[in-house]
């Protein structure tokens, strides 16, 4: 069995739904493929990660990580994500850049670290006029 994290989507197995978020275990066939098919919204982790087995679980899990709270990912290096990352068992393997490890991030947690903002949060109107001559 091989446990997989649903950075961005849900997933249906053996008639279950998991939420994004989720980490859940799986065969390791089944997990080569979902890796395989959805780079950047399935990824691999670390056989000690906690396990959802089911959606409440999921959800529970999710819930602990949040109110724990998120440090501001903008102002770490890209050596300390790395070892966030590490501590919290997220697999990084497409993600080397600051920008790419931190945008992982987002997709798991859904919020912006620095602002703490949900995704899809507005950002305040810009006049394109006065900024650009």
């Amino acid at each position: 069995m091989s446990n997989i994290a649903l950075l961005s989507c849900m997933l249906r197995h053996n008639g279950v739904d998991y939420p994004a978020g989720s980490i859940i275990s799986v065969p390791d066939d089944v997990a080569a493929r979902l890796v395989a098919d959805n780079p950047g919204v399935i990824d691999a982790v670390d056989a000690t990660s906690p396990v959802a087995d089911t959606p409440e679980e999921a959800e529970r899990l999710a819930a602990a990580e949040e109110a724990a709270g998120l440090p501001d990912f903008d102002a770490m290096t890209v050596a300390e994500l790395k070892g966030w990352a590490e501590v919290h068992n997220i697999a990084l393997k497409s993600a080397r850049t600051k920008a790419d490890i931190i945008e992982v991030f987002q997709r798991i947690y859904g919020v912006d670290s620095a602002s703490g903002a949900e995704d899809g949060a507005e950002l305040p109107p810009v006049d394109v006029e006065a900024t650009v001559k």
